[in-house]
């Protein structure tokens, strides 16, 4: 049922709230919730191979960009609330839950993940966010505006993170605090 708002307000009609093509909290969770669906109910699809999973990842990528660069016209085909992103992310998130991994610093610093969403989608941080990314496209050639976006990207997001980790230091300070005085 979530889907079928997502898909049909969020992505058919476009920036419908609370969707807004995908770009809000609401339809972050609905990836969480599909995340744990799968998990709960669908054992043919997550024995799929991790192969399996990567092809259909770029299957649902490459048809919305192919449509794209045939016709010019989006049709919100890339937008968050679009179905083949949705199922890309879906293929995406399957082929990493088989690979076994641990490092200790991953780990660290996954569990702050969430406050780069959190904090680059805040109505305050948003708008410098876009015209930032606009104005680079529009100033730098191809190469360059990669390598520029990465780097950006990347400390963009070990800022979030190390932001969080304050936060979370502060946190639990305060509750030790308050904790051991009662």
């Amino acid at each position: 049922v979530f889907f079928f708002f997502e898909f049909s307000l969020g992505w058919v009609l476009g920036s419908i709230a609370p969707y807004n093509n995908g770009y809000s909290t609401i339809s972050f969770v609905g990836l969480y919730l599909l995340g744990r669906f799968l998990n709960l109910h669908f054992e043919k699809i997550k024995k799929l191979s991790v192969g399996t999973n990567i092809f259909l990842y770029l299957l649902f990528t490459i048809i919305p960009v192919t449509w794209f660069l045939l016709t010019g016209d989006d049709r919100n085909m890339l937008a968050y609330s679009s179905p083949f992103v949705v199922f890309a992310s879906m293929f995406f998130f399957l082929a990493f839950t088989k690979l076994k991994f641990e490092n200790k610093w991953v780990n660290y610093l996954a569990c702050s993940s969430f406050s780069i969403y959190l904090i680059h989608l805040h109505p305050s941080v948003w708008p410098y966010y876009k015209n930032l990314m606009k104005t680079a496209y529009e100033n730098l050639n191809g190469f360059v505006y990669i390598l520029f976006v990465v780097v950006f990207a990347i400390v963009f997001g070990v800022c979030c993170m190390m932001l969080d980790k304050l936060r979370i230091k502060l946190w639990n300070s305060l509750c030790k605090a308050f904790i051991d005085k009662w």
